[in-house]
């Protein structure tokens, strides 16, 4: 575990702040979301760290690790100072490093690109819905850290050849106001109006986010020791080829590049790096990441025929998480975050 003086270097948060208020309930949600998604990535990243071969994406990983262990450790020492109960989390309990690797070097850098660009809007939130000055500065510094590790996957995936742009397009050469209402409309061939740059971009996006989690998920459903949860993985990867067949074509049929697959990323191995209980909580942060991407294009594309689509992808995926936590609560996996006390239980347990 860090030292108090170690985290002020590392994420910079100053011990000297006064602090004459309790952990609110948003910090306290947050804080403990974080203590579980970051001790999920401590351990996968461990795992990376004993088989990478890549000296680079080996630093951008020991850089990864040295992070998420130093968030971690300043949650359990404010938790501790205010008396609260430190999660179980993810612990060495969860992974094999000895487990030949699962995955390539390149997926690695992937991941973690992915990972860092996700981090930076949960962190980014939990700061705005924080009040106390020492939480705030946490996550400021947290945010900081990351943006770095992000910034530094885009340069070593560029400088490697391996950074999957955007496409191109070109654009009107003026400005110009929409003047037809059939702007929105998508449902018929002659009313379509071209995908605009935020389309193209969700679209994107969205099916490299779904691609590389199809990959976890292949990776997942090759070791898994449990029947059910092989199930579940199988059944997220149908989800996800799904929702690659309903986004890709949209971007052909306007003659816009797709995204390339990573379908050499998984190896042969059969050996488990991980429990089955962290696998099915890293299907579970994924699905989530969908849904909320799926929320953002929701709300900033303006082609009727995207939507439903978006909408589709958010349903299925939320009946699918569901099946998820069903698993975790059926084998005692699913550890309840901080709430409210239940009086009625108060009461029955006096009477």
């Amino acid at each position: 575990m860090a030292t108090s003086t170690e985290l002020k270097e590392t994420i910079g948060i100053s011990r000297e702040i006064v602090n004459d208020t309790r952990l609110n309930a948003s910090e306290i949600g947050v804080l403990w979301n974080t203590y579980m998604e970051s001790s999920i990535y401590s351990c996968m990243f461990k795992h990376f760290l004993s088989n990478v071969q890549d000296k680079d994406i080996r630093l951008l990983l020991e850089s990864a690790v040295d992070v998420t262990n130093k968030m971690v450790s300043w949650i359990i020492e404010t938790f501790n100072k205010e008396g609260l109960s430190i999660p179980i989390g993810y612990t060495t309990e969860d992974i094999n490093t000895k487990a030949p690797r699962l995955y390539s070097d390149p997926f690695y850098l992937y991941f973690l690109n992915h990972k860092t660009k996700a981090g930076i809007a949960t962190q980014g939130l939990a700061l705005t819905t924080s009040v106390r000055p020492d939480v705030r500065e946490f996550y400021t510094r947290c945010c900081s850290s990351i943006i770095e590790l992000y910034q530094k996957t885009v340069d070593l995936l560029l400088s490697k050849g391996l950074y999957i742009r955007p496409p191109y397009i070109t654009t009107p050469k003026t400005t110009d106001f929409v003047k037809k209402k059939n702007f929105l409309a998508g449902y018929l061939v002659h009313e379509k109006r071209p995908l605009l740059a935020v389309e193209i971009s969700s679209l994107f996006h969205g099916i490299i986010m779904i691609s590389l989690g199809k990959e976890v998920l292949i990776g997942f459903r090759q070791v898994a020791e449990s029947k059910k949860v092989r199930h579940y993985m199988d059944k997220g990867i149908d989800l996800a080829n799904r929702f690659l067949n309903m986004y890709i074509p949209i971007l052909s049929q306007e003659d816009i590049p797709v995204p390339m697959s990573w379908d050499t990323s998984v190896t042969d191995s059969t050996v488990s790096p991980f429990s089955d209980k962290l696998m099915m909580a890293k299907s579970l942060y994924m699905s989530a990441v969908v849904i909320a991407n799926c929320g953002t294009a929701i709300s900033t594309n303006l082609r009727h025929d995207l939507l439903p689509g978006y909408t589709r992808t958010m349903m299925d995926t939320a009946d699918h998480t569901e099946d998820g936590v069903n698993i975790m609560i059926e084998n005692g996996w699913l550890e309840e975050p901080p709430r409210v006390i239940d009086r009625e239980d108060l009461i029955n347990s006096k009477h």
